[in-house]
Formats: structure tokens, C-alpha cells, sequence
């Protein structure tokens, strides 16, 4: 059973928090999605290029370009650069401008990503309205992280009304169009609803198709369930797959799992180097969580 402190009653393992991936960083496709079915140009060819070189320096001044030439994509990948703070400083409001600008350009994830702005007053004045109206036409045109952001509104949040059915609608459609948090929630809702039962290999479908599109909390999640019984007797070596995955993909509860299961020596050999290795990572992405959020 969940307790409050997301640790599993019984159980040496820890899930992660419900909406493990909840809003708050802009959404970033790989910069090979053409838009409007088009092939890149020149300055986003040049700016792929720069990426894969780690020059995000050069990236940034095709993706300007790109965006003074109007191509939306350009504005698109350029806010998130300001977002991040990819080069220099941290800067959401330049960013809520060139994702505005995308937006009026016509890209769908410049709209999502500045209804995630709105939904927070991120670099941006709150108007949760506004948010609402971007993320229905985005969602619409089948991006996922829209459809997502909008079941969680849906859930009664930022004092909309509630709507558990149409937000259980919208995180499959998010699901099924690839976002790995949607399809983790959707196993999370299935796995504590107090109405019914659980389905344990309905939960494990969800949870997969997450850990499948690189959710670590669904990985996670899936050692956790496998590890108490949930899906059939444990297996040492599926459950050190879920928790090594979960740890690869940057989850501290994954990797603080994986160590536990290491340290036990009960499902798979004591491994007392990988202990080490395991919570070394964790404390390496806690600083840098730590560090990030400094930033901000």
C-alpha cells in the first residue's frame, strides 16, 4: 500500500509521486520533427548539426534565424534554449515570447509549451483560461504533452472543474501519442483506485508502455509491483532491469532501489560495488536537481 511518503507499507522500496513528471519543463521533440509535414531548412540542418556537436552557442544563432525568417521551429527550440538556460542565463520570459511566437506561427508545441508557462506564471502572467484554450487545440492536433497537460487540469486543478473520466480519456490519448508520464499515471490511477480492485497487469501494461518510451517512474514502478508480487513470483534479474533503467534514465528513487536490491542480496548476488555505484549516481542527480533548481 502507497503511504504519504511514497514509500510502499511493507516494502524496503520507494515509488515516486503521482504526476512524477508533472508540468513545469517545456516539452522538446527531437529537432528532426519537420513542421507541417515540411523538411527542415537550411538553419535548422545547421542548428541539428551544431546539437550533435555540442556547439549550442551556434545552434542558438541558426535557431534565431530560423525564427527572424519566421519558421516556427526556430522560435520553438530557440525558447527552449532560453528556458534551460542552454546558453547563458535562464530567461522564461524571452522564452514565453519566442514560444508566442511559434504558437502564432502555427506549431502546436510552441502552444503547449506556453499554456505550460501560463498554467505557472512562468516568465509570464498566470491566466489558467488561456492555458485551457492552448492546450485543447494543441491537444487536438495530437500532441501528447497537451493532452496530458489538460487531464491534469480536468483532475480539478488550478480550480477548474473536475472531470475524472475525460481526464482518464486524456491521458490514454497522451499515452498512446507517447508521453511516458501519461501513460505512469494512468497505471498509478488503475493501482490506488479505492472503487475497484487493482488490475496488476493492467497496471504492468501501463507502467511498460512508460518504462517502453523511456519513463523512468514507470521503470521504477514496475520493480516496485514486481518485486512485491504484483504481476507473478519476482524474477532477480527483470526487477534489477527495472531499477538499473530507472537509474540509468535519471531517477534517484530508481537508483536508491536498485541499491537496496543490490545490498540485499535476496533476489540477485550481493553486490556490494554496484551498492556503491547505485548510490552514487543517486547522490549525483539529487545535486544536480539540487543545483537546478538553484538556478532557477
Amino acid at each position: 500500500m502507497l503511504g504519504g511518503d511514497g514509500v510502499i507499507r511493507g516494502s524496503i522500496f520507494a515509488w515516486v509521486a503521482f504526476f512524477v513528471a508533472a508540468l513545469g519543463a517545456l516539452t522538446a521533440p527531437s529537432l528532426s520533427e519537420t513542421a507541417g509535414g515540411k523538411g527542415l531548412s537550411a538553419n535548422m540542418r545547421r542548428a541539428e548539426a551544431s546539437v550533435g556537436r555540442e556547439d549550442y552557442a551556434l545552434a542558438a544563432e541558426y535557431f534565431a534565424a530560423e525564427c527572424a525568417a519566421d519558421g516556427p521551429l526556430g522560435c520553438y527550440n530557440l525558447a527552449i534554449f532560453e528556458y534551460e538556460g542552454t546558453v547563458g542565463l535562464r530567461n522564461p520570459e524571452r522564452a514565453a515570447l519566442l514560444n508566442k511566437r511559434g504558437c502564432d506561427l502555427g506549431y502546436a508545441n510552441a502552444c503547449a509549451n506556453l499554456a505550460d508557462q501560463l498554467l505557472h506564471g512562468d516568465g509570464v502572467a498566470i491566466d489558467h483560461e488561456q492555458a485551457r484554450q492552448l492546450w485543447d487545440e494543441a491537444c487536438r492536433r495530437d500532441v501528447a504533452s497537451a493532452c496530458y497537460g489538460r487531464a491534469l487540469l480536468h483532475d480539478g486543478r488550478y480550480g477548474g472543474p473536475q472531470d475524472r473520466a475525460r481526464a482518464t480519456d486524456l491521458l490514454e490519448k497522451a499515452c498512446r501519442l507517447g508521453d511516458p508520464s501519461a501513460c505512469y499515471d494512468r497505471g498509478f490511477r488503475l493501482a490506488n483506485d479505492a472503487s475497484a480492485r487493482a488490475n496488476w497487469e493492467l497496471v504492468a501494461d501501463w507502467y511498460m508502455a512508460a518504462c517502453d518510451l523511456g519513463g523512468a517512474a514507470g521503470c521504477n514502478a514496475m520493480g516496485v509491483i514486481s518485486v512485491e508480487g504484483k504481476v507473478g513470483s519476482p524474477v532477480g534479474g527483470e526487477v534489477k532491469y527495472y531499477f538499473e533503467t530507472a537509474c540509468e534514465l535519471g531517477s534517484v528513487t530508481g537508483c536508491r532501489n536498485l541499491a537496496a536490491l543490490l545490498d540485499q542480496g535476496a533476489l540477485v548476488a550481493r553486490d556490494e560495488a554496484g551498492v556503491r555505484r547505485a548510490e552514487e549516481r543517486a547522490d549525483n542527480l539529487e545535486k544536480s536537481s539540487r543545483d537546478k533548481r538553484g538556478r532557477r
